[in-house]
């Protein structure tokens, strides 16, 4: 375990055992959530929480200012207080996790959970649990989400014969899930040059990112300072 990992773990736990700094509450339009002086109102099912790139190293800066948008990781909201992190790690995991664990884990977000930008892709209820059935039953599935480099994995496809390369990252699960579920693959990506000109390009060109889910919101949430 790195030494950062453990800095991090050490950080979250002492946050986590405040129970007063962070709250659920239920309500007829979806789930408030107070989390360190910040509320989010109205979080469902199927809502997708981006989180921005951490510029803590040059490739990140990089990344930031050349690829379209803002977002590194995306996850998605299972209701009653759990996500859905798709994240390809060693394991190829799709795993359920507490918000507040995955809101808490960087310092960054837990001082400031305005940074997250949350988004829904339908009001349709029907459409949101395919897409959450779809994306359970992918859980631990190497061959779909393995933890090879982009390009260089195996090859893969998704139910409609689309082939990938390498690994399917986040933003690509639920586009899939989405995508199974009802909703167009057309109607998730985008062709244009936001970014650096060729990066921005390859990269809406060649894989799912977050700057193309926020593109196709029907509805955009923000925590608001207290």
């Amino acid at each position: 375990m790195s030494n950062i990992t453990s800095i991090r773990i050490e950080e979250q736990g002492k946050f986590l055992k405040n129970t007063k700094a962070y709250k659920l509450t239920r309500t007829p339009y979806g789930d408030d959530i107070f989390f360190n002086g910040y509320t989010l109102k109205g979080l469902k099912k199927g809502d997708i929480i981006l989180r921005p790139i951490i510029e803590d190293s040059p490739l990140d800066k990089l990344l930031n200012k050349a690829l379209p948008g803002e977002y590194e990781h995306a996850s998605i909201y299972l209701g009653d207080g759990k996500v859905l992190n798709i994240y390809p790690d060693s394991a190829g995991a799709i795993h359920e996790e507490d918000i507040f664990c995955f809101m808490s884990w960087y310092k960054e977000f837990r001082e400031s959970p305005d940074k997250y930008t949350i988004i829904r892709l339908t009001n349709d209820p029907s459409i949101v649990k395919k897409a959450l059935d779809w994306l359970k039953t992918s859980q631990n599935k190497k061959a779909r989400f393995n933890n090879a480099p982009w390009g260089l994995g195996k090859k893969t496809s998704t139910p409609d014969g689309t082939i990938f390369y390498g690994s399917i990252n986040c933003v690509t699960g639920i586009t899939e899930a989405f995508i199974s579920a009802g909703l167009k693959r057309t109607d998730l990506q985008l062709h244009d040059q936001k970014g650096l000109p060729c990066l921005g390009s390859f990269s809406v060109n060649n894989f799912d990112t977050g700057y193309e889910l926020y593109a196709h919101a029907v509805k955009t949430l923000k925590f608001r300072k207290n």
